[in-house]
């Protein structure tokens, strides 16, 4: 078969000859090395051909398919030629995970699982409903990586896709190459948020973690020292996704949170002032002490908004000097904002943290709605400074009765 530019030369699915040789290949290995300490195995790295090109065009491919149907194939778009070429590419998968399987019985199994688009489907698997049907031995599924990353719906239908089989096949949901050397720091989290959203339970891969300072690809300098956006995830990874993942919450050095409930209003009105409360669950070994911190406020438990939010930093509340909140126990911590002058719909992201030295939980989004006009002020009527039937018009309450004592208003 050929890959990639045109020219050069892969072996053939379809080649007995390599099935064989490749997957006795696989199990001398597995039996040469411990394998105790590998987490999972991944059959073949992006099994679609991520490249435009059709392969699985090999004469042993043409005549396998005679065999099964009669005829030969009708070209590129025959839809019974591209059924079989899906479920030849999910049973060679099946077939190299058994190969690990009869040396390692209770191995996980990931498979890379790479679209972008249905226009491609025909050059990448032939076809996308019968391969994911087709496969059986899969337990991890990577789907295709966000190349899009300015725009974090750029593989949803992928997730999407998987969705439909991963509840019945049992499959975790991991994502191909997430990160790379040339994302910057402010998509990262928006796009690890959004992969967990979209279904993400595995985790993600970044891509290319070899050290080299002159590919502006790695993720790593020579020295192994990260990144500009490897720092980022290096420093906050902890606080922000890992277990985020999972549907838990963090907790660090024996502080942790998990946000129950709380009471903002489905709707406020431009520029309102909205006070409401929230609940939060200490899960964490330690106990939160109102009244421990220096004087500075260094080390005091507080409910802040996360800075990266639509309001920006801009307010914390800490406990009552009183508060004494063990774990496993909840408090109630009132918090208050403005809302923005503009209707439209906003983020407000809230978090725990020991002030001045770290956060600590997982970031509670609340969803503000604001619904309304912009509130104006108007000069509604002029009032005879000399006032009416002997009644004085002191507007504005000077003691003094003249032109410039007139109504303001504000209408909504």
């Amino acid at each position: 078969d050929v890959y990639f530019d045109g020219s050069a030369k892969v072996p053939s699915i379809f080649s007995s000859d390599y099935t064989t040789a490749s997957r006795n290949f696989i199990k001398d290995f597995l039996n040469k090395i411990d394998t105790s300490n590998i987490i999972y195995f991944e059959t073949a790295v992006e099994p679609q051909y991520m490249p435009v090109h059709f392969i699985d065009y090999h004469p042993n491919a043409i005549s396998k398919f005679n065999a099964q149907y009669g005829r030969d194939p009708g070209g590129r778009d025959d839809a019974q030629w591209n059924l079989f070429r899906a479920t030849e590419l999910a049973d060679w998968i099946d077939g190299d995970a058994q190969a690990i399987k009869s040396v390692v019985p209770d191995a996980l199994i990931s498979v890379d699982y790479l679209e972008d688009g249905p226009d491609t489907i025909p050059e990448r698997h032939g076809n996308a409903a019968r391969f994911l049907e087709k496969l059986d031995e899969a337990d991890i599924i990577d789907v295709v990586w966000h190349y899009g990353y300015g725009c974090p719906d750029r593989c949803d239908f992928v997730y999407d896709r998987v969705e439909q089989y991963a509840a019945d096949k049992n499959w975790a949901i991991s994502e191909h190459m997430t990160v790379n050397g040339d994302l910057v720091n402010k998509d990262i989290t928006d796009l690890l948020n959004h992969t967990i959203e979209k279904g993400n339970t595995f985790g993600w891969n970044f891509v290319n973690a070899a050290p080299s300072t002159a590919n502006s690809f790695t993720v790593y300098n020579d020295d192994f020292s990260p990144k500009g956006n490897m720092g980022f995830i290096d420093t906050d990874f902890k606080n922000i996704w890992q277990l985020k993942a999972l549907g838990i919450s963090n907790s660090i050095n024996g502080f942790g949170a998990d946000f129950i409930s709380d009471t903002f209003p489905q709707q406020v009105s431009p520029g309102e002032e909205v006070t409401f409360t929230v609940t939060v669950k200490n899960i964490g070994s330690e106990d939160w002490d109102g009244s421990t911190y220096t004087d500075s406020g260094k080390g005091r438990i507080v409910l802040y908004n996360n800075e990266n939010d639509d309001f920006g930093a801009f307010d914390k509340v800490p406990l009552k000097h009183s508060d004494r909140v063990a774990s496993n126990q909840t408090v109630n911590i009132p918090f208050t904002i403005t809302a923005p002058t503009t209707a439209g719909s906003y983020q407000l992201d809230l978090q725990m943290a020991k002030d001045k030295i770290n956060k600590f939980g997982e970031i509670y989004n609340i969803s503000v709605n604001v619904v309304g006009d912009t509130p104006t002020l108007t000069v509604q009527d002029i009032i005879d400074a000399y006032g009416s039937d002997d009644v004085l018009a002191d507007v504005n309450n000077d003691g003094i009765v003249n032109s410039i004592d007139f109504a303001i208003v504000a209408q909504q």
